[in-house]
């Protein structure tokens, strides 16, 4: 769906690219766009005219796609790669690509106060993909609009950009008197990322929760008619004061008289609720503070009490975003929050609890266990999974015979993350429950406990009807050393799913079953590569000479993988007669083919072979020269002088070595005689060779 909503997007936008609409004061009317327009401005515009009318089911899933945006380089585009994804050009592109020009920030500024909804959120969706302070010093303006959709949109933005000078307006909105815009703020806090325990450099803790919270910045003032684009100012506070400065083209237009009229009067009612709670966040903010973690102690503070919000909305955002930096210091606060009447505040506390990794949470979540909402059982399971503490081993495996599947496959989970032995008989009951997805985690589960008693209900697994158990198992039970194992697995070759098989040929291999080589040579026909790669692998893992036939019909392969695997088990395995089928393989057109067969001539030794691999030493690809030298030096070939010879002055330095080296290890007159009249050069590795070769000197190379 995202990806029908990105083509979406990109056919709508390059259609609206020679309309000339004008966004200017979100009146949307046409008008002529002159050819000095920025080119940033000019996408801008004709995006926001094509998605302007569109149905909110489309336009939430093209702010969607915007925001998992990806683009590719012009490179890359000119070659072709990613053009069944995006225009090579025009708005579209632009706008799924990163956002590095503060052109069309006065373009989206004004169409954050359009009349249209969409217009609105794909403006506030291209402001927040920026990372420039532009555009954040647009979103913060907008964070304090008197339009509540406005607030929301723009709050959810800057939480998008994931900077830190971020936190201070976020930390305003939480006080916001519309929920929805409190919900944004607090689900948006949860992606600041702050260090040093400091919400921003410009913020200090001096004890009073009020310090810490920045100016909150009146509405932008109405545009005028006239006016061609709507441009925002950044607040008068320290914070607020660096946005502005790095943004003065952006916000030179703004009524400053209206601001001025506003800031005082905003600043106080602002402040006099924010004391209402200030004792508590105070208290909340001191213990953060005093965490090693390096969180943030003042945006742990502030949801801290958002998780008493009168909205359970809210409160399930803030519980969400104290999971995912909240430290020690959120604990109590969401343990707290396990009681909330809200089943979806419970389970974002619960589900936070295990993201935090604070043991001290476990004996609250397994009370959790028994709520009454299946989704608060299933969040309480995976935290406890999370905390890996076994106290919660017994009540999880009393959630196996739960009556909801969710719960039922979140405990075999969880318990699988435990690794407890004792849990071994519960789980193997789990491992034929009547549900498929709770059969597949409870294989995986018995996968990680890893004891003996595991063996039994996962060769048992291998007979189940869901393909996605058996795989599990197979892969569970290739790692196992259990003399049982070996049956299953030989049934396991010959199983439907290609994943199966190939796991079943792995785990033959692993155990280095001689009595298997038939069953492995009968794999090399499977109609899957994969498996055929691994049933070569495993062959040369057996050792067996009498894998040599299969492997030399396998050098046929359609498969280049195949091929290569095979050449090289040959030469691991010296196999005498498949030296003439390996020299076959030089003139194989994959380069891997040929390298792996010249290397495996080299291992076998035989002096057949050394015509044909000194006439690899003229291929085109460097890599197979290099592995023909370097096999020619194994073979030791008096015949191979004069083509060594002749590759010492080869263009790459790599096989000039090689052929030198070899030449050494011939050691004849001819050879000799070769090194001695070669010139290295600069090359000193080559010298040290030559040098050493021709009794030069006498310390080893």
């Amino acid at each position: 769906m995202v990806g029908l909503a990105r083509r979406w997007v990109m056919t709508a936008a390059v259609g609206a690219v020679g309309t000339g609409f004008s966004l200017a004061g979100g009146s949307g009317a046409p008008a002529g766009r002159g050819h000095d327009d920025p080119s940033d401005a000019a996408s801008a515009r004709a995006l926001l005219a094509a998605v302007r009318g569109a149905p909110e089911p489309v336009c939430e899933l093209l702010t969607v796609a915007l925001r998992n945006s990806y683009t590719v380089g012009a490179g890359s585009r000119a070659l072709g790669y990613g053009a069944g994804d995006m225009p090579a050009d025009g708005p579209a592109a632009w706008a799924m690509g990163p956002m590095n020009s503060a052109e069309a920030i006065p373009v989206l500024a004004a169409g954050l106060r359009d009349d249209d909804a969409c217009v609105r959120s794909v403006s506030a969706g291209l402001l927040g993909k920026s990372s420039l302070d532009s555009s954040r010093a647009v979103l913060v303006r907008a964070a304090s609009d008197e339009d509540s959709s406005v607030r929301r949109l723009a709050v959810a933005a800057l939480g998008r950009m994931h900077s830190r000078r971020s936190a201070a307006p976020l930390l305003a909105a939480l006080r916001d008197e519309v929920p929805a815009v409190r919900e944004a703020a607090a689900d948006a806090l949860g992606h600041v990322r702050c260090c040093g325990g400091r919400v921003a450099d410009e913020f200090t803790f001096s004890g009073s929760w009020a310090d810490l919270v920045p100016v909150v910045v009146p509405p932008v003032p109405p545009t005028p008619p006239s006016a061609p684009v709507v441009a925002f100012s950044a607040p008068e506070a320290p914070l607020a004061r660096a946005y502005a400065e790095a943004s003065a083209a952006a916000t030179a237009r703004v009524v400053e008289g209206a601001r001025a009229r506003e800031d005082a009067e905003r600043m106080r009612e602002e402040m006099e609720r924010l004391r209402e709670t200030s004792a508590d966040l105070t208290a909340y903010s001191v213990t953060s503070r005093a965490e090693a973690n390096g969180e943030d102690s003042a945006i742990v503070a502030a949801l801290a009490v958002s998780l008493r919000d009168g909205e359970a909305s809210v409160r399930a955002a803030s519980a969400r975003s104290l999971g995912s930096f909240g430290g020690a210091a959120a604990v109590p606060a969401l343990t707290a929050a396990l009681r909330d009447g809200d089943f979806v505040v419970r389970g974002s506390a619960a589900r936070s609890l295990g993201q935090l990794g604070d043991r001290t949470a476990v004996a609250a979540l397994v009370r959790v266990l028994g709520d009454d909402s299946w989704a608060v059982r299933w969040a309480a399971a995976g935290a406890l999974g999370l905390l890996r503490d076994r106290a919660a081993s017994g009540p999880l495996t009393r959630l196996l015979r739960d009556d909801e599947t969710e719960v039922r496959r979140g405990s075999a989970t969880a318990l699988g993350l435990l690794r407890d032995t004792t849990a071994v008989a519960a789980l193997a009951g789990a491992a034929l429950d009547e549900a498929p997805e709770v059969r597949r985690a409870a294989v995986r589960a018995l996968a990680q406990v890893g004891s003996a008693g595991s063996v039994p209900p996962l060769v048992a697994a291998m007979s189940d009807d869901d393909r996605d158990v058996r795989r599990a198992a197979s892969a569970a039970l290739s790692r196992s050393s259990d003399q049982r194992v070996v049956a299953v697995m030989r049934r396991g070759v010959r199983d439907e799913d290609a994943l199966v098989r190939r796991a079943a040929v792995r785990a033959l291999g692993h155990r280095h079953d001689t009595a298997s080589v038939d069953i492995l040579a009968g794999a090399l026909r499977d109609p899957d590569a994969a498996v055929r790669v691994a049933a070569v692998t495993s062959l040369g893992e057996i050792g067996d000479q009498r894998a040599g036939a299969p492997l030399v019909a396998a050098l046929a392969d359609a498969d280049r993988g195949v091929r290569v695997a095979a050449a090289g088990v040959l030469g691991r395995l010296r196999y005498a007669a498949g030296v003439e089928p390996l020299i076959s393989l030089i003139a194989d057109p994959s380069p891997a083919a040929r390298r792996a067969a010249l290397a495996a001539l080299g291992r076998i030794g035989d002096a057949r072979a050394a015509g044909s691999v000194a006439f690899a030493l003229r291929d085109w690809d460097r890599s197979v020269r290099l592995a023909a030298a370097e096999a020619l030096g194994t073979l030791r070939d008096a015949e191979t002088v004069s083509p060594l010879a002749a590759a010492l002055h080869d263009e790459e330095p790599s096989v000039r070595r090689a052929a030198a080296q070899a030449l050494a290890s011939i050691r004849t007159d001819a050879a000799v005689e070769a090194l001695r009249a070669l010139d290295p050069g600069d090359d000193t590795l080559l010298r040290s060779i030559v040098d050493r070769a021709v009794g030069r000197r006498s310390y080893r190379f």
